[in-house]
């Protein structure tokens, strides 16, 4: 099942929900590079001539979920911010939100529902 982080929850206090480590997998997981490398996201991605992380970002973006990808790498900082020019349709929404890879990883949240979390570091 995919992971809600409570999101819902959020938005209906305010709070605005954050995607932080965007393009990270579980760690040490085989899934790891899903979001960089997946054949879910480099498809959809040479659809609109974009990257698989391109891919994984606009989809948050297009939810309204801020993002903060970390990168000291030029040309992927390039890649990063050209989100804005392109949209991916219904049909690629949909496939990236039913997703079940990568994997969730992190911690129980409340009603022990599964969190992203970030490898269960605090």
């Amino acid at each position: 099942a995919n992971a809600t982080d409570d999101r819902a929850y959020m938005k209906s206090k305010g709070v605005l929900y954050e995607g932080f480590s965007p393009l990270c997998g579980p760690c040490g997981g085989t899934d790891k590079m899903e979001l960089i490398t997946g054949k879910l996201v480099t498809s959809i991605g040479k659809k609109h001539g974009k990257t698989g992380p391109q891919v994984a970002l606009k989809w948050q973006v297009q939810l309204g979920i801020p993002v903060i990808p970390k990168t000291s790498n030029v040309e992927h900082m390039k890649q990063n911010i050209d989100l804005f020019d392109w949209t991916l349709d219904a049909d690629d929404m949909a496939k990236l939100t039913a997703a079940t890879v990568p994997a969730v990883s992190g911690a129980k949240g409340p009603g022990g529902v599964a969190v992203s979390g970030d490898c269960g570091v605090a």
